[in-house]
């Protein structure tokens, strides 16, 4: 007789008692009176409290997970992106599942109790993305997943918080740790909001399509909000720089560039991107080389390495990835809080 390790540590700390009996003998074989048996046992007895394999929550067990002023949390294009985890005591001898829940029911008593600001609303179910199982290896003792918020929900919602509970259930293998099955999120809308400002900027190149800024691949069309139009300078060799002039000081935290539709040669490959407070003296705040854009009409967000305030900021494409031309669909630059 086997007994599952993971029910003995579900129930560890109590006793349990199971039986069996002979039935059906064969070639005419009669059973005696003696036939079943009930087997005792104290889980104590057959574990200590070292040997179970406790399932946790990474991210803060038992606590809050603040995501403001870029921490906690990635951003990407669509919204933010919260990394969570699972990790076990040990390693699993086969792989299994855990169910991933939610809830928003002690978000009032935690603002009664001043752990939640007073300004904190539960999120629904349609304003995020999370999955609802999450399979740990049998060669790793942890596993990755995470929730997704748009952006359309942060500012919706921009002068609150947002707080959403997540625990562990029900897994197929192994014992939760009551203690760390949980985490809440609380998410300061305000110091989390980003706003693409590139329709405020004039852009200017130091190096145009033949047809002119205004042309059907014109320099305008790397920055008209459609991915559908395009870029196109001919002549390319390492020296495009686009410029773009705001009316005011702003903080661009990252910024995205989307491929062009068609060959993928003339894609940008390095560039910097440097900033101005006076149009004179530019420092650079971003240096990227190596980079591919591996299908066509793909959008990279790039986080900017060193982010302050400025007024100007230019885009310095020193390679592509090797023709004589270079193309762009779009090009945005979005203000942190």
């Amino acid at each position: 007789m086997t007994i599952s390790r993971t029910e003995i540590e579900r129930i560890y700390g109590k006793s349990f008692a199971l039986s069996y009996k002979l039935t059906n003998p064969g070639k005419g074989n009669n059973i005696g009176p003696n036939n079943s048996v009930i087997v005792t046992l104290d889980s104590k007895d057959l574990l200590d409290d070292t040997d179970i394999h406790y399932l946790s929550i990474v991210n803060t067990p038992a606590d809050i997970i603040l995501a403001s002023n870029h921490e906690n949390y990635d951003a990407s294009p669509s919204g933010i992106d919260i990394p969570l985890g699972v990790t076990l005591a040990s390693f699993p001898s086969r792989a299994f599942d855990v169910e991933i829940r939610s809830t928003t029911d002690s978000i009032a008593k935690w603002i009664q109790n001043g752990k939640l600001p007073k300004n904190t609303i539960g999120l629904t179910s349609s304003e995020f993305s999370l999955g609802s199982r999450i399979r740990v290896l049998s060669n790793k003792s942890t596993a990755d997943f995470g929730i997704s918020i748009p952006w359309d929900v942060i500012l919706k919602h921009k002068d609150k918080y947002l707080a959403l509970t997540i625990y562990l259930k029900d897994p197929t293998l192994h014992v939760i740790n009551s203690q760390k099955s949980y985490t809440t999120i609380l998410i300061d809308c305000q110091r989390v909001a980003e706003f693409d400002v590139t329709g405020e900027a004039i852009l200017t190149v130091n190096k145009d399509n033949n047809g002119g800024p205004s042309a059907g691949e014109g320099s305008l069309k790397f920055v008209d909000d459609d991915v559908s139009t395009k870029f196109l300078v001919g002549s390319f060799a390492g020296d495009l720089q686009c410029q773009l002039t705001f009316p005011r000081d702003v903080k661009i935290g990252s910024y995205t560039i989307t491929s062009g539709n068609d060959a993928i040669e003339r894609d940008p490959k390095s560039w910097d991107l440097q900033a101005s407070v006076d149009g004179e003296n530019w420092v650079t705040i971003d240096s990227r080389s190596e980079e591919s854009f591996p299908t066509r009409i793909l959008t990279r967000r790039f986080n900017i390495q060193k982010v302050g305030i400025y007024k100007y900021y230019r885009l310095d494409i020193t390679e592509n990835v090797g023709s004589d031309l270079f193309q762009c669909s779009e090009w945005r630059m979005i203000e942190f809080l």
